[in-house]
């Protein structure tokens, strides 16, 4: 018997990530998908995904959370929460850190892991 593979999606209930994890759960991976709130999470979760919360900027539990996982799509961001607040530069920079920081530590943590995982940003389903 054949075991599923295990994808992580950070970033799972974004604009793309709520597009990737039904897709990648159709395609019969085992989806971890990371939700900030448990609103969110709960919404992963009834799609078929073991849903958790996990602070990305933590590379300690971050390795933790990819034990056992063959792939991580980091599709992580913190964008601001209205339109207004998108045309003001400071309201971006928690989105940045989470980019910037989140990816380095993910990185770090994927390194840390035995077995090499695939870190992607952009991501093409082939039909």
């Amino acid at each position: 018997m054949k075991t599923a593979r295990r994808a992580m999606v950070t970033g799972a209930t974004g604009v793309i990530g709520r597009r990737v994890v039904p897709e990648l759960l159709a395609r019969g991976y085992r989806v971890t998908a990371v939700g900030r709130t448990a609103q969110k999470r709960a919404e992963l979760g009834s799609v078929g995904a073991d849903a958790i919360a996990l602070d990305i900027l933590d590379v300690g539990a971050a390795t933790r959370a990819l034990a056992g996982h063959d792939v991580l799509i980091n599709l992580a961001t913190h964008m601001p929460k209205s339109t207004l607040q998108m045309l003001l530069p400071w309201a971006w920079r928690e989105n940045d850190r989470v980019r910037r920081d989140g990816r380095e530590r993910m990185d770090a943590a994927m390194a840390q892991r035995a077995r090499r995982l695939r870190s992607a940003c952009r991501l093409r389903f082939a039909a």
